[in-house]
């Protein structure tokens, strides 16, 4: 039996939708004010940080000249809210040998927005939280036992499907899809971790 409803709803809705641009049949969508994140796994996001360049200061977070990516020689200055990197390096531990929770961690805690995702409760602007969840990325894959190399290799092909950058940002020679901030931020992480010299806040 036919709702007479249905007809009119139907018509109706996408009719006084269309107005807002919006699509009844796949939800009303929410602003996402935030550009995407990658590893940005890093997202982190760690997903994902510049070689030595001019943008960079000596004393606190860097701010490039084209507003792009950014390399913090203290990531734990722009922390805000977000966890401290030993909860990354305490994280990546756990998952240190077993391939359900690292599994778990890479596909359902990094991407943007989730568990493991550092940016939205880190402080200063966008590319300084990136550069955070890159940090804290890098931090987290050397705990749990992953080759730096793999580490930007699976950020690399992260960013090459979910991330987009201008053309004005210096990207990575080695891992194409990633700003070579990204790839220096996640080295700095997983290089603090194994000297036992991760940030603190």
């Amino acid at each position: 039996m036919l709702s007479s409803f249905a007809p009119w709803c139907a018509e109706r809705c996408i009719s006084a939708s269309e107005g807002e641009s919006q699509k009844p049949h796949q939800g009303f969508a929410g602003q996402n004010l935030i550009l995407h994140r990658g590893i940005e796994w890093s997202k982190s996001t760690i997903a994902l940080g510049l070689p030595e360049w001019a943008g960079k200061t000596a004393s606190g977070p860097a701010v490039a000249a084209n507003n792009g990516p950014v390399v913090l020689k203290n990531p734990c200055q722009v922390q805000g809210r977000a966890l401290p990197p030993g909860a990354y390096a305490t994280q990546g531990q756990q998952a240190n040998g077993s391939t359900v929770n690292f599994a778990l961690d890479v596909a359902m805690g990094f991407p943007a927005g989730h568990y493991l995702d550092p940016q939205p409760l880190a402080s200063g602007n966008v590319f300084q939280r990136q550069a955070y969840g890159n940090y804290t990325f890098g931090v987290y894959m050397a705990a749990a036992g992953v080759s730096l190399n793999t580490a930007l290799s699976g950020a690399n092909t992260y960013a090459f499907f979910f991330s987009s950058y201008s053309k004005s940002t210096p990207m990575d020679p080695n891992q194409g899809s990633l700003p070579a901030a990204s790839v220096t931020n996640i080295t700095n992480g997983y290089n603090a971790y194994a000297n036992g010299t991760v940030c603190h806040n």
